[in-house]
């Protein structure tokens, strides 16, 4: 949520924010690396996501994605 605040407050000078969150599991079977999650800041932090903004994408190896039933 507060990546939104700030991206509403911020963007309106041309700075862009954005955030990442990791998480805790992974049915990818096997263990994410730091380096999965920097991937996501690096893409978010470059050119190719120049209009992209407010946004929080979760890293998780696909967990997000299962059903909560």
């Amino acid at each position: 949520m507060h990546a939104r605040s700030a991206a509403l407050e911020y963007g309106p000078r041309g700075i862009r924010v954005n955030t990442v969150s990791p998480g805790r599991k992974a049915p990818l079977g096997r263990i994410g690396r730091p380096a999965d999650v920097a991937d996501a800041g690096v893409f978010l932090a470059s050119p190719l996501a120049s209009w992209v903004a407010g946004h929080d994408p979760v890293v998780d190896g696909g967990v997000s994605v299962r059903p909560t039933w």
